[in-house]
């Protein structure tokens, strides 16, 4: 009877522990893979001088928003002139280019993100 019931315990915590240890193998997965750079898109002003690089942080698990960052680039000396880093909320679909504008200006860029659950935000960055 104590034999049954020593082998019931063993394999309770032994079930136990391989879960635990499934669940940590999967977080440190998702979190190396959640911090990867994907290009959506570079977009040049006019007059070639500047660039606007539009970059995904990551992805979203589930239905979360994209993690963006837009940097504006000096493409004379390569310069980084400002970065934002904003979220989209898209509900969970993959971001294209219908999820930005970019709209030159002669002393500065404005940049508007769209996504389906949220108002359009509108940055405007002074360029050099």
């Amino acid at each position: 009877m104590f034999e049954k019931k020593k082998r019931i315990i063993i394999a309770i915590v032994t079930v136990v522990v391989i879960a635990i240890i499934a669940i940590i193998a999967m977080n440190l997965a998702t979190s190396a893979k959640n911090q990867e750079i994907t290009k959506l898109d570079e977009i040049t002003s006019p007059d070639n001088n500047y660039l606007i690089v539009i970059n995904q942080v990551g992805y979203p698990i589930s239905f979360d928003s994209h993690n963006v960052k837009i940097q504006l680039i000096d493409n004379k000396t390569n310069e980084e002139i400002n970065v934002i880093e904003e979220d989209i909320s898209n509900d969970g679909k993959n971001l294209t280019s219908d999820n930005w504008e970019v709209e030159w200006f002669e002393e500065d860029v404005v940049i508007t993100l769209f996504g389906e659950e949220q108002n359009n935000e509108e940055f405007k960055i002074q360029l050099k």
